[in-house]
């Protein structure tokens, strides 16, 4: 950034790095999408930015900037380009929690078969000698209201990364702190609460874990924990991505600056998340296939389904129903959730 200000020091259009509007996790994306625009207040603001150019980090952003015709591009969480500095764990297991005032839409209230607090309060109990890192004021008094005996609540983005640096291993609500910790080199289980969450299965190839917070028990999610736990630690580096990542960003907002236009992209245009609900498709287009595509020990297959049994465990997984598109080269990303 600071190469970018010495050489376009005169006034300039402005930029948004890791703007998000929507982050629901289980509604359809493109219908939450389309119901934005049809807010007047909201629609009006974003289509006079026009000058904005717009990096949004969850699916449903992207969608809803798209229908306005504004300048966009999906892009990974921004906390990816803070500065990482080598360091001893001081703790063997690090936990970001979510803030118990965190909002739920009423699919996913009805999705979620706990309340958070029971959770946090569990985990504070299960692993005592864990450091805990809040964000907000509210996560500090619920950790100590739980009795937490270690917590951390940074106040600058250093103090952040410096706390989700301190353990070998990590679990997260949050997807900066996500984040943060695998680009420390950290094995990283991650909870997803919303749509965000999506555009983490990048890494997922550096051995990220990541399990949907709905639709399961806490007893499900303590298993997790426990094989996580056990798992060997070996996470792959993120710095080829995130240099792609940071890379691509800094060359949009170089040509915009100078009032160039863009060279093609060679990577991936939009992002759709959910298959089976989109009505139009361009080739280039980036599927995710997540765990909402996917049924497990699923007792109906019809003809639109192709059913891949499982033979060593009994199990199978029923994918579909199949859409047609148009012929061409995709990029189809499975994002699997851990069951």
């Amino acid at each position: 950034w600071t190469v970018l200000r010495e050489r376009y020091s005169r006034s300039v259009p402005a930029f948004n790095i890791g703007c998000g509007k929507g982050y629901s996790s289980t509604d359809n994306r493109l219908r939450v999408a389309a119901d934005m625009c049809s807010y007047a207040a909201t629609r009006d603001f974003y289509m006079k930015e026009n000058d904005v150019l717009f990096f949004p980090r969850d699916p449903i952003s992207w969608h809803f900037l798209d229908m306005l015709g504004v300048v966009t591009y999906p892009a990974l969480c921004p906390s990816g380009f803070a500065k990482i500095l080598p360091k001893t764990p001081a703790y063997e297991l690090a936990i970001i929690v979510v803030s118990p005032n965190h909002k739920l839409s009423a699919v996913e209230q009805d999705a979620l078969k706990f309340h958070f607090d029971k959770f946090i309060s569990e985990l504070v109990e299960a692993f005592p000698d864990a450091l805990f890192i809040g964000q907000e004021r509210s996560d500090k008094e619920m950790l100590e209201a739980f009795g937490a005996r270690h917590i951390a609540c940074p106040s600058s983005l250093e103090e952040f990364v410096d706390a989700c640096s301190s353990a070998r291993q990590v679990i997260s609500f949050r997807v900066h702190g996500t984040v943060c910790g695998l680009n420390a080199g950290r094995q990283v289980l991650h909870f997803a609460i919303d749509g965000r969450s999506d555009l983490l299965s990048s890494y997922m190839v550096c051995g990220l874990w990541k399990q949907n917070l709905f639709g399961a028990t806490l007893a499900d999610h303590f298993s997790t924990i426990r094989a996580f736990l056990r798992a060997s630690r070996t996470t792959g580096s993120v710095d080829a991505l995130v240099s792609k990542e940071r890379d691509r960003v800094a060359e949009s907002i170089r040509c915009r600056l100078a009032g160039e236009v863009p060279a093609p992209s060679t990577s991936t245009g939009c992002i759709v998340v959910d298959p089976a609900t989109i009505s139009m498709a361009a080739i280039g287009d980036e599927f995710v296939f997540t765990h909402r595509i996917f049924s497990h020990h699923a007792e109906k297959v019809n003809v639109r389904s192709s059913e891949l049994p499982f033979k060593a465990t009994g199990n199978h997984v029923v994918y579909g129903p199949y859409k047609r598109v148009a012929k061409g080269r995709y990029r189809i990303v499975f994002d699997f959730e851990f069951w």
